[in-house]
């Protein structure tokens, strides 16, 4: 956060990106990542040991590594081509309302709307 603070870079943005990906939830998204590489180059799944140790991380990447960077690739380019569609989505509708909002105000200042009474 003082990263972006110091940067000068969209604190909300900053905010979920840092529940995003964190040291909890890098491993399901890698083996999401993975699983989805695997499938679309179609190698099979290797399944993880009941004891997880950096000699066979290290090992396994060695091995598998173009599934895990086709899958990453996969997931990067959709979701973030889903994310810019729905804030382009969002960002249109939201000036459109905005703009004939505005514009009914000014029509109607304009021809002298009616005003309410309040008596």
């Amino acid at each position: 956060m003082l990263g972006a603070l110091l940067f000068r870079v969209n604190l909300p943005v900053a905010a979920i990106t840092v529940w995003v990906s964190n040291p909890v939830t890098f491993v399901p998204i890698f083996y999401l990542a993975y699983k989805i590489g695997a499938a679309l180059i179609g190698v099979p799944i290797e399944v993880a040991p009941a004891e997880l140790s950096w000699a066979w991380l290290s090992q396994e990447i060695a091995v598998n590594w173009k599934p895990l960077f086709f899958g990453s690739l996969v997931m990067a380019i959709s979701v973030s081509s889903t994310v810019y569609l729905l804030f382009s989505f969002v960002w249109h509708v939201s000036t459109v309302y905005r703009y004939r909002r505005r514009h009914q105000r000014t029509v109607g200042s304009i021809k002298g709307g009616k005003k309410k009474s309040t008596s």
